[in-house]
């Protein structure tokens, strides 16, 4: 886990693991039943990532797509896209290589019939402005932050406990007399008391 305002990096340990032992000679076997550790399509962005220069390791990977779309089913290659897709903490720099990597598959895939532009898309808030849970939409690239996690958190929290005491509350409230007898002056509700008081403290989450 990277510290706060840390970039992640960019490729996952598990194919940097794999670059170093094509290094030294010992990367070999099967991935899966269709593809060898040591594929020779892969070997140049293995290369790169030996070198330890991620951004030209993820440049050298987008060329290869350009010229072979269907490289995205091997293991390395899905496995870089799925990794930037859910890497944690700040995304800005794993947003544009994620971008730029999709870019470079689509229009291959294509075969450059079509043209891709990245926008980055405005966020639409929900109804009005929520006051209880203001950090709600709050997004880190497509990922909710850590106070927006929170605050959903505390907003599942509150409906289960408002659940919960209306559900207490119908067992000794009548709800349907409570209008009419307030209009006629009364100061109490209609209590059906057989129920006993609703306790409180008794209610989930609190």
């Amino acid at each position: 886990m990277t510290d706060a305002g840390e970039s992640p990096p960019l490729i996952p340990s598990w194919i940097v693991k794999a670059s170093i032992r094509l290094r030294s000679g010992t990367l070999s076997g099967e991935i899966d039943r269709r593809y060898a550790g040591d594929d020779p399509n892969v070997i140049p962005f293995l290369d790169a990532v030996a070198d330890g220069d991620e951004l030209r390791a993820l440049a050298k990977l987008r060329r290869m797509l350009t010229r072979q779309p269907f490289l995205i089913e091997h293991p390395y290659v899905l496995g870089v896209f799925r990794y930037l897709y859910t890497s944690w903490g700040p995304r800005e720099t794993v947003d544009a290589e994620l971008s730029k990597l999709a870019k470079a598959w689509a229009e291959a895939i294509t075969l450059g019939q079509v043209q891709v532009r990245i926008t980055k898309a405005r966020r639409s808030r929900r109804g009005v402005s929520m006051v209880l849970f203001p950090a709600l939409d709050e997004r880190d690239g497509w990922l909710p932050t850590i106070g927006a996690l929170k605050h959903e958190a505390d907003a599942e929290r509150f409906v289960r406990i408002y659940n919960d005491l209306v559900a207490q509350l119908r067992s000794c409230v009548s709800w349907r007399g409570l209008p009419a007898r307030s209009r006629r002056g009364h100061a109490d509700a209609e209590h059906r008391r057989d129920k006993g008081p609703v306790d409180v403290t008794a209610l989930p989450g609190t």
